[in-house]
């Protein structure tokens, strides 16, 4: 559990961020969007995104082998040296699944109907594990364990931390 000082979108209150891993994660997704509920979420638009044909994969250009560089960073490196971050709120919408244990996310865009599949992306697992940083998950789906984490008192983070740019 963390919250960001001095940060918050409703006056008076903070938000509370549950942090899970994402085999966690993903299952609680599937969960909601199986009964028909819609998945607020924040990720990075900014890397291995192909705005006009609306595809999101991690590694859609293959940086390293044009260039014979190790770019590769983990999830957390690429936080800490801000390669990443969430810079944009989108909604998903659907999930499918490819083949076992793998997932297709349908995900729907603000930024109208001219880019994209009529402003819908679709975003493989790959893409979702290294550039998807939060969720709304409603409290009806997590398990006992992680209901009882919630009480936790968050650790406050400072107000520049990444997660809160």
């Amino acid at each position: 559990m963390f919250t960001l000082k001095d940060c918050g979108s409703v006056w008076g209150k903070r938000g509370t961020y549950y942090n899970l891993p994402m085999e966690e994660i993903k299952p609680l997704l599937r969960a909601q969007l199986a009964a028909g509920e819609t998945i607020w979420f924040g990720c990075d638009c900014a890397n291995d995104m192909d705005r006009a044909s609306g595809i999101m994969m991690d590694r859609l250009y293959d940086y390293q082998g044009l260039f014979e560089v190790d770019y590769e960073l983990s999830k957390e490196e690429m936080l800490d040296y801000c390669e990443s971050g969430s810079n944009h709120d989108m909604v998903i919408a659907a999930v499918k699944e490819t083949e076992p244990g793998h997932y297709v996310w349908k995900v729907e865009n603000s930024w109208g109907t001219e880019v994209g599949m009529q402003g819908r992306y679709l975003m493989d697992d790959s893409y979702l594990e290294r550039y998807a940083f939060q969720f709304v998950i409603h409290k009806k789906y997590l398990n006992e364990k992680q209901l009882s984490e919630l009480e936790q008192d968050p650790v406050a983070l400072p107000a520049n931390d990444p997660m809160g740019i």
